[in-house]
């Protein structure tokens, strides 16, 4: 997928998850999402990398090189809106 249809279908969806998940109890607003290329260099790209959530920055990080398909893009947007609903005590014992 390019990075034009990965921004153009997060757009869609992202709606479509919020409204079902609803907003956080450990946050006042949802998360940015912002659409990249690699977590590493460019010349580092890590496969199996598909998205993270900052919970400092209360941001969605999508890295649009390794979407294949609508779907994985969708589970990696629900996967990640899922940390952002948990509270930061949880997260911070994965860190």
């Amino acid at each position: 997928m390019t990075k034009e249809e990965v921004l153009s279908i997060t757009e869609k969806v992202y709606h479509r998850i919020i409204h079902h998940y609803g907003l956080s109890k450990y946050k006042e607003t949802n998360p940015y999402v912002s659409i990249e290329q690699s977590p590493y260099s460019d010349a580092d790209v890590d496969p199996d990398t598909y998205g993270e959530y900052c919970w400092m920055m209360n941001e969605i990080v999508i890295y649009w090189k390794n979407i294949d398909s609508l779907e994985m893009l969708t589970r990696t947007l629900v996967h990640e809106y899922q940390h952002y609903l948990q509270s930061s005590s949880w997260m911070k014992r994965y860190y």
